[in-house]
């Protein structure tokens, strides 16, 4: 004697299809986070790429200041000199040289990346560069305001 029960039939292919749709959305949420770091890491490679940049351009382009050095009853001066830094007023003009002097790839989108410079009387010029990254945080390069 043969028992057929409809119900069950019913039950494993609604958990079947259950399973199917959780198991979709959840591939489907770990792709895009998964899209969403490699994103976050290459913007963050690219903001450190320019970082390197700006230190290459202000070796080529550094000035030189000079510091008088007195010592307790010396009538003379001692001058030392220290290298001064100098950077680009906007990533525009960095962006001008790269391909002269290869600092960076020309794939990298300049306007996506927040920099200004500072200018300060002991430190002599600094920089600030940052980006905001799609996972809503804002990323400061390792270098700015050194």
């Amino acid at each position: 004697m043969k028992f057929k029960l409809k119900g069950v039939s019913l039950i494993s292919t609604s958990l079947t299809i259950l399973m199917l749709v959780i198991g979709f959305g959840l591939s489907a949420y770990l792709g895009s986070k998964v899209v969403q770091d490699y994103k976050t890491e290459v913007i963050m490679r690219e903001c450190d790429v320019l970082d390197q940049a700006l230190e290459k351009y202000s070796i080529l382009h550094a000035g030189v200041a000079d510091t008088a050095l007195r010592h307790a009853g010396d009538s003379t001066n001692n001058v030392v000199y220290h290298m001064k830094h100098n950077y680009p007023e906007s990533l525009a003009e960095l962006g001008k040289i790269r391909d002269e002097h290869a600092f960076f790839s020309d794939r990298i989108d300049l306007s996506k990346f927040r920099y200004e410079t500072h200018t300060d009387s002991e430190k002599g010029m600094t920089y600030t560069l940052g980006v905001h990254l799609p996972n809503g945080y804002y990323y400061k390069s390792p270098n700015s305001q050194k």
